[in-house]
């Protein structure tokens, strides 16, 4: 059996995802998203998430119905 896993090393404002849009309003074009950028809106996502189960909640519903 081996040594434990390591968690691998990046900086983390390299890319890390690439974004393109459809040129909808004008010529197609691409952003790359960083790490941080990923980490920020899955964690903005999450806060956003819990507010609207918290203002369901405060009407009496659940996030179910």
């Amino acid at each position: 059996h081996g040594s434990a896993p390591v968690a691998p090393q990046y900086d983390e404002t390299e890319g890390l995802i690439m974004y393109y849009s459809s040129g909808t309003t004008g010529k197609p074009k691409g952003a790359i998203g960083s790490h941080r950028n990923i980490i920020h809106n899955i964690f903005a996502q999450a806060a956003a998430s819990a507010l609207a189960l918290l203002a369901l909640a405060a009407c009496g519903q659940s996030a179910a119905s």
